[in-house]
């Protein structure tokens, strides 16, 4: 792997809508593109959302709705100190 590599890890769901990303990482598409993409197989959507929020995921298969409702939970789960976290200004009050 060279320096200019981009590495991301991926999880996903091994169902039929996940095909994408495991044929860019067997076919060597995500490679051509310089990204050594580490894919990571999980069981469940939880699974799933829990490992985005506390960032050991880069990137993941996932049902629309979960980003959303992953993004308003992250401060729930793991406080201001989630990957990727910024602070409102004046406390969201306007």
């Amino acid at each position: 792997m060279s320096t200019d590599t981009l590495h991301i890890t991926a999880g996903f769901i091994p169902l039929l809508d996940a095909a994408m990303l495991i044929v860019a990482r067997e076919k060597g598409f995500a490679a051509d593109q310089a990204i050594d993409l580490e894919l990571v197989r999980e069981t469940s959507w939880a699974s799933i959302r829990d490992r985005v929020v506390i960032g050991h995921f880069d990137a993941a298969h996932m049902l629309a709705p979960m980003a959303i409702a992953g993004s308003a939970a992250s401060h729930a789960v793991c406080g201001p100190h989630c990957p990727g976290h910024r602070p409102q200004r004046n406390h969201g009050v306007q």
